[in-house]
């Protein structure tokens, strides 16, 4: 996910498949973080090096959700 225009491709996939929540390993994203992007949300969780690492993506719909009843982007997880 680390290089430029991945995560578009991603995204558009999601849609076209209709893909609610989507696991990804091997991120090679380095620290934790969550943010929303065009609406997905995004968690990834990663070591200090940028070594491994893992993301969930969350349509548009299910964030929706989330973000209707309270809920951070998180919370649907932990």
């Amino acid at each position: 996910m680390l290089q430029n225009g991945k995560l578009v491709y991603i995204k558009l996939d999601m849609a076209h498949l209709e893909i609610n929540v989507l696991g990804i390993s091997e991120t090679r994203c380095s620290g934790e973080d969550d943010y929303k992007s065009d609406g997905f949300g995004i968690i990834h969780l990663g070591g200090d090096e940028s070594q491994g690492g893992i993301a969930t993506v969350i349509d548009k719909r299910t964030s929706n959700y989330a973000k209707r009843t309270g809920m951070r982007v998180t919370d649907c997880w932990w």
